[in-house]
């Protein structure tokens, strides 16, 4: 059912995710020139943005295919899994980006707040698969009653 609160919890984690495509992720400055790291290609080319990119729109649709899916909670669980690796993967890219953009020159690092929102996405698809879970849990329950 969608008035489900682990609906809303996962609603809010596509919103994190779809919101790092927009903003930006870093910024590099070398005493001259300021670059900033978005999901998308702009001040910064390397062919791992798209994986950004990627990882990112996956996040958002994973979420509302978990939303979505109500009827099989234990699919729904896995959806979850799913987007969480989806998160964790984009931040195994966003290190690895940052690393190579602050080793191939004399740039530093400075990331922005909106970098924490895949951790924002993480923790709410957890607290969304726990909600699933315990509605499982409560269906078995009803299920041995009966």
């Amino acid at each position: 059912m969608l008035q489900r609160i682990q609906s809303i919890y996962l609603f809010l984690a596509a919103i994190a995710s779809a919101l790092t495509i927009f903003l930006p992720l870093a910024r590099f400055c070398d005493g001259r020139k300021i670059a900033m790291l978005y999901s998308y290609p702009s001040d910064i080319s390397s062919p791992l943005i798209y994986s950004l990119l990627i990882f990112s729109i996956f996040a958002v649709v994973i979420a509302f295919i978990a939303i979505f899916g109500y009827k099989n909670r234990k699919r729904q669980m896995k959806w979850c899994n799913s987007l969480i690796m989806a998160s964790v993967f984009f931040y195994i890219c966003y290190a690895f980006i940052c690393y190579k953009v602050v080793s191939g020159g004399s740039f530093t690092y400075r990331p922005t707040i909106w970098v924490a929102l895949p951790f924002i996405s993480i923790i709410l698809a957890y607290l969304g698969k726990r909600g699933i879970k315990h509605d499982e849990e409560k269906v078995r329950a009803a299920d041995r009653i009966r």
